[in-house]
């Protein structure tokens, strides 16, 4: 698991948005956090914000985020 994790931390940070849409839902909050910070992936998190199966206490770095990209 721990080298899939790696690989998968990887990906999130520097995968174009076809890459990383199946990271969207990661159990990992280690990957959804490199995935709000990956510039990349803008539309994708608005849907992430929405999802009610993301976890409220990840949801205002979501929008933190949307906010600085000027999309929120």
């Amino acid at each position: 698991m721990g080298s899939n994790l790696s690989k998968e931390r990887q990906l999130a940070s520097a995968g174009g948005e076809e890459e990383l849409k199946p990271l969207v839902y990661h159990k990992s909050s280690e990957v959804i956090a490199i995935l709000i910070n990956n510039k990349n992936f803008t539309k994708d998190l608005k849907e992430l914000y929405a999802a009610p199966d993301v976890p409220s206490s990840t949801k205002p770095y979501i929008y933190r985020e949307l906010l600085e990209r000027k999309e929120g």
